[in-house]
C-alpha cells in the first residue's frame, strides 16, 4: 500500500511510478520547515527505525475498526498521519479511539502531516474566550495526547512527533509543493535532523 495524497497534482510523481517498477529502492525527504514538536521541540540523539503505517487520520482509523486489524504490537512502527478534514471534536474522537487501542503508547515515532489548524484555531478560540492561548491550537495534536506524551516521557520512553509540511492533501493552486510519497510498510528511518528515509525494494 501506499500513501501518495494528490499524485499528479504534483511534479514528484515520477517517484512513485520509479519506486513500484523498481527503478529506485530509496525515497529521502527533508524541508527546513520539518520540526520535532516532542519532547520539548528536540528530536532523538539517534537515528528511530521502524516500519511506515498510517496515512488519513480518519481512514486509518476506520480501517482499524472495520477490519479489525489487530497487530501483535504497536512497537515496530512509525505512524504518519495527515487529515485536512477534521475539525477539533472530530481529531479528538479519533485520537480517543486510537489511544484505546494502544497505538500511542507504543508507536516508535509519529509524522505529523497537514492538519486542520485554521478550524482547530476558531474553535480553541470560542472554548476560550476568556482565557485565550491561541497557541495552543497550533499544537492540538499533541494537547490531546498529552497524558501519553507524559507517562511516555516518565518512563523514559519519549514518544517523538515530527511534524513535516509536505504530507497530506493540499490544493496545489494554493501553493503546494511537492509531497511525501510513503510506502506502508517499508522500512523507515527518521534521523535527529528530521530527515525521513524509506529503504526498499519496495515491489517484489
Amino acid at each position: 500500500m501506499w500513501c501518495a495524497c494528490g499524485l499528479f497534482y504534483y511534479t514528484n510523481h515520477e517517484d512513485f511510478f520509479d519506486a513500484i517498477s523498481g527503478k529506485i529502492t530509496t525515497l529521502s525527504y527533508h524541508r527546513p520547515e520539518y520540526s520535532w514538536l516532542t519532547p520539548n521541540n528536540t528530536g532523538p540523539s539517534e537515528p528511530i527505525v521502524g516500519t511506515a503505517i498510517g496515512g488519513n487520520l480518519g481512514t486509518f482509523r476506520d480501517l482499524l475498526d472495520i477490519c479489525q486489524i489487530k497487530p501483535r504490537s504497536w512497537e515496530d512502527y512509525i505512524l504518519f498521519v495527515e487529515d485536512i478534514d477534521l475539525d477539533m471534536e472530530d481529531l479528538h474522537r479519533i485520537i480517543i479511539s486510537l489511544d484505546q487501542k494502544g497505538v500511542f503508547m507504543h508507536v516508535k515515532a509519529v509524522v505529523l502531516g497537514l492538519m486542520n489548524e485554521k478550524s482547530f484555531r476558531k474553535s480553541w478560540m470560542q472554548l476560550n474566550r476568556t482565557f485565550t492561548n491561541e497557541s495552543m491550537a497550533d499544537h492540538m495534536f499533541e494537547y490531546l495526547i498529552s497524558d501519553v506524551i507524559e507517562e511516555r516521557t516518565e518512563d523514559r520512553d519519549p514518544l517523538y512527533i515530527l511534524k513535516v509540511n509536505d504530507f497530506g492533501h493540499e490544493d496545489p493552486a494554493h501553493g503546494a509543493k511537492d509531497q511525501m510519497v510513503i510506502p506502508i510498510g517499508a522500512q523507515t528511518t527518521l534521523h535527529p535532523d528530521g530527515t525521513i528515509e524509506f529503504k526498499g525494494p519496495f515491489v517484489e
